[in-house]
């Protein structure tokens, strides 16, 4: 899964997370945080402390609850 888009929206990670807990009906199968230049960053991406400094990319699919 290589589909996505860099720089698409600046937003940060914290508000992406803020925007999606507002939706009720949504799942998020699946998150993957992505360092924007060096892979060897990707744990710090993951961190909830250092994770804002080291995410390029908020790569997710997300699914509507069934009711």
């Amino acid at each position: 899964m290589d589909e996505f888009h860099r720089e698409l929206n600046r937003i940060t990670v914290r508000r992406y997370h803020r925007i999606l807990g507002r939706i009720a009906d949504l799942d998020v199968a699946f998150e993957e945080l992505k360092p924007p230049k060096y892979s060897w960053l990707a744990p710090l991406a993951r961190s909830p402390l250092a994770g804002e400094l080291f995410t390029g990319t908020v790569v997710g699919i997300l699914r509507k609850r069934q009711r």
